[in-house]
């Protein structure tokens, strides 16, 4: 009877502990969820992000660098799988291409990475973005 006893309550206090544990939700964001224009800031290599940045992150895949004007600077694709955002685009002038890398909080709408040249997402320094 005694050893029931424990059985009893060694089943019950794991049962309890396992409820209570918390486990993190697979989260399912689309691309209509990251949709929109970005506002942020770039840093070079390991300095802070400090000059202006901002996308406009459009429908089917397509990518805008936009100047602190507004206008359209660049041009190129971006994916998300989870929270992972990546883009890679093209500048108009000077030439020039650079790849992105970021991940996507969905509570802040914030995008948080590295850029790089060409291929590279990383050689290049920092990057963040709030969605407007």
């Amino acid at each position: 009877m005694k050893h029931l006893k424990i059985l009893f309550l060694f089943v019950a206090s794991t049962a309890f502990f396992t409820s209570c544990k918390k486990e993190k939700a697979d989260i399912n964001i689309t691309p209509s969820m990251v949709q929109g224009m970005y506002e942020g800031k770039y840093g070079t290599g390991n300095n802070a992000p400090s000059s202006f940045y901002s996308f406009n992150v459009k429908e089917n895949g397509v990518l805008e660098e936009l100047n602190n004007s507004g206008m359209v600077v660049g041009t190129g694709t971006w994916t998300i799988s989870g929270e992972t955002f990546k883009g890679k685009y093209l500048t108009v002038f000077p030439t020039a291409s650079y790849s992105v890398k970021a991940t996507f909080d969905l509570t802040t709408d914030k995008l948080t990475g590295t850029w790089g040249y060409g291929d590279s997402e990383t050689d290049g320094g920092k990057w963040f973005m709030n969605k407007e």
